[in-house]
């Protein structure tokens, strides 16, 4: 584990640069062309957010944590800065064990005031094989009276002692405030952690802390019985994201496993629109790898070869990454 402080930097990059960044100001809504733009944004104001409601400019803040998570703690502070929480300090997880297929990877962030904390889980390394078949380890397994993916629950399980640890200093050292986020795999993984915390009495304590569990392209956890616990203990709290034809959402497929969502989903159908809160949770499971590997290769030609564009395939590879997600939260404000 390691630790890092990025403090403001004599001038800013020139695409960011201001005077100095504004007082921390309450949370409330502003005008879209000047809420985010060339210079920095304000300083959230997090002890202003009283409700577990959905919030699009956490939501934001969120999004960029869970897609600059797959770099290092540094870059993430960094980038941290500009996105609401200036002077933040970034503690790393990390464990690995290539034979048991666990590559874990968990980022701690706290304010500059020490009081709020995001936890935010790594999600699958595009070059990294044992991510790839953790991923593919779609049995089911037996987890608090439902059953949950074998191989999310295993990255969990092995870089929890860590996480724990953090999360026990952060509470002890002032923290009153926890959101728990990440995207892909680590999107998953963050439903797992709260599902941890939501139903082992150990950390009781704890349920009042998490204001919310933001997941971004986030592939189905568990099964129906596990979904029922998961909203009877904190279903109000998660709110998932997907966009357009992204294919992680759709799997594990129905060959493997009776998977399924819960909490509350927000869509986006076209690029550069805004959220729009789901009803109910989209049932669109993925057949079979097989079909969803065609259905991804066809839909990587359609998108790039323009006589084909009007043929708009199920799912797209394209849609699942990061910078998807970064843009339409920042349309959504």
């Amino acid at each position: 584990m390691s630790n890092v402080e990025i403090l403001p930097s004599p001038s800013s990059p020139p695409s960011l640069s201001q005077p100095s960044l504004p007082e921390v100001v309450a949370l409330a809504p502003a005008p879209a062309a000047t809420a985010f733009g060339s210079t920095p944004p304000r300083v959230i104001d997090f002890a202003a957010i009283t409700s577990d409601a959905y919030d699009a400019r956490v939501a934001y803040l969120l999004a960029v944590a869970s897609g600059w998570a797959y770099a290092d703690e540094e870059t993430l502070a960094k980038k941290l800065r500009y996105y609401g929480l200036p002077r933040a300090t970034v503690d790393r997880m990390q464990v690995i064990n290539p034979a048991m297929l666990v590559v874990a990877t968990a980022f701690l962030v706290r304010s500059q005031d020490r009081k709020t904390g995001v936890l935010v889980f790594r999600g699958t390394e595009p070059t990294n094989l044992i991510n790839w078949l953790t991923d593919a380890d779609t049995c089911l397994r037996p987890f608090h009276g439902g059953s949950i993916h074998a191989g999310f629950h295993a990255n969990v399980e092995a870089i929890w002692t860590d996480v724990e640890q953090q999360l026990r200093a952060a509470i002890a050292d002032g923290m009153t405030t926890l959101y728990i986020t990440g995207h892909s795999l680590g999107g998953a993984m963050a439903v797992v952690a709260a599902a941890r915390i939501f139903f082992a009495a150990e950390y009781r304590d704890w349920h009042g802390l998490v204001r919310g569990i933001y997941t971004f392209g986030q592939p189905m956890v568990g099964d129906a019985a596990f979904g029922a616990q998961c909203e009877r203990g904190f279903g109000a709290k998660l709110h998932r994201h997907v966009y357009r034809s992204d294919v992680v959402p759709a799997l594990p497929p129905w060959s493997v496993g009776d998977y399924t969502h819960f909490g509350s989903e927000r869509l986006a159908v076209r690029a550069h629109e805004q959220w729009v809160a789901s009803p109910r949770p989209r049932m669109r499971r993925a057949v079979s790898i097989a079909a969803t590997v065609l259905l991804i290769a066809g839909g990587f030609f359609t998108r790039r070869l323009r006589f084909l564009e009007r043929f708009a395939l199920a799912y797209s590879l394209d849609d699942h990454v990061p910078e998807r997600y970064i843009e339409t939260c920042k349309a959504s404000l």
